[in-house]
């Protein structure tokens, strides 16, 4: 916008680029301009700027990072920008990256630049990637010797800085191999660095060590040779494997298993090996049945059983009749044959003979009084004969 212009407050409103021009001095190179209007945006920066000689003294800082400084102050986004005419001795064009992305994110810190700073932290973050752990030591020992603040991203990746290190065993190697240069800038942090990467790698090549003496290498199983087969042998070339070794065991003594019990031996004894049951000294052999206990047994079967029928009738409702006939009972029992000799000797005559009747009250009931019908009944029809 043109200068002198005024707005609906007929307020006067002036160009950012018609403000006076700021002398900026850094520690090399030539010094640089940039508008005031530009400056005093940043509170820090504007406490700078109240002299009247219009002079910003940034000796701390490199003429490299100032060049980067001033295109964030035009532009909003730091970059390299291209030098013109001769080249200019007092200026180290060759300076490492990192350094200067360093060196950017000190001038946050010290002028409260937020949005530099954060810009500063993507690019420094995305640079170490690429270089080794002592160049990246070199770097902040030159750019950011000392943090700024309480700056705890610095802290974080610095660690994380390390911890890649100790997980990438070819960056470790090259880490702990790398000479220490007592020259110029020798720095006792570095020196100490060196010491602890080569202790931790000394430390993982002994334990690497013990761990394979621990397991012996197997030895190489020689070639067999080829052996004919006669016609329809099948011969199987694949070597024997070779027991298995147990690993050796740092003082323990290995406890013995126990040994299996051994089984009983067969006794000679013939009494043993007859088949025949063992017996007590003293005790009595079991006397067979004789035929009368059989008969005896068969009779008290049919009793029970008889019983049994005539109270599974009554829960039926059904009443037998017992008085004159008892032909009801043949047709539900069929008839047991018993051979003469188990005829028991307390039993009626089957002869025709009639059996005594019994009188009443010499039996339990009526239930009693008809097993004694029924088993007259059978003896009358020759079921049982002596």
């Amino acid at each position: 916008m043109e200068t002198g212009k005024k707005n609906g407050n007929n307020v006067e409103m002036k160009s950012p680029y018609s403000s006076p021009l700021v002398t900026l001095r850094f520690a090399d190179g030539p010094p640089l301009t940039a508008h005031l209007s530009l400056l005093i945006r940043h509170p820090k920066l504007a406490a700078f700027c109240n002299s009247s000689r219009r002079i910003v003294d940034l000796g701390a800082f490199s003429g490299i990072a100032g060049h980067a400084f001033v295109e964030y102050l035009y532009t909003g986004h730091w970059g390299l920008q291209k030098w013109i005419g001769t080249d200019d001795p007092t200026v180290r064009f060759e300076r490492p990256e990192l350094e200067i992305m360093l060196e950017l994110h000190a001038i946050a810190r010290t002028f409260q630049l937020d949005e530099l700073e954060t810009q500063t932290r993507d690019s420094i973050e995305l640079a170490a990637r690429r270089v080794e752990v002592f160049p990246l030591v070199d770097a902040v020992k030159k750019a950011y010797p000392r943090p700024i603040g309480n700056d705890q991203w610095f802290v974080g990746w610095i660690k994380t800085c390390i911890k890649r290190v100790f997980q990438d065993p070819r960056a470790l190697s090259t880490a702990s191999s790398a000479p220490i240069d007592f020259g110029d800038g020798f720095s006792a942090v570095k020196v100490l660095f060196n010491c602890m990467l080569e202790t931790y790698v000394e430390a993982l090549e002994a334990r690497d060590g013990r761990d394979a003496a621990a397991v012996p290498a197997s030895r190489p199983e020689p070639a067999s040779p080829d052996t004919p087969c006669a016609p329809g042998e099948i011969h199987d070339s694949r070597p024997e494997s070779a027991p298995a070794v147990a690993p050796e065991l740092d003082g323990a003594v290995p406890e013995a298993a126990p040994e299996p019990e051994p089984l009983p031996e067969p006794l000679d004894d013939p009494k043993c090996n007859s088949g025949e049951p063992e017996r007590l000294p003293g005790a009595e052999p079991i006397p067979e049945p004789t035929p009368e206990d059989t008969a005896w047994l068969l009779s008290s079967d049919l009793l029970k059983k008889t019983k049994r029928k005539k109270t599974e009738k009554k829960k039926k409702g059904t009443k037998l009749k017992t008085k004159g006939t008892v032909s009801h009972y043949q047709d539900e029992m069929a008839p047991v044959p018993v051979a003469p000799e188990e005829m028991p000797e307390s039993l009626p005559p089957a002869n025709g003979e009639t059996a005594p009747q019994p009188e009443w009250g010499n039996f339990g009931g009526e239930e009693q009084y008809d097993e004694w019908i029924v088993l007259k009944e059978r003896i009358q029809n020759g079921v049982f004969k002596r």
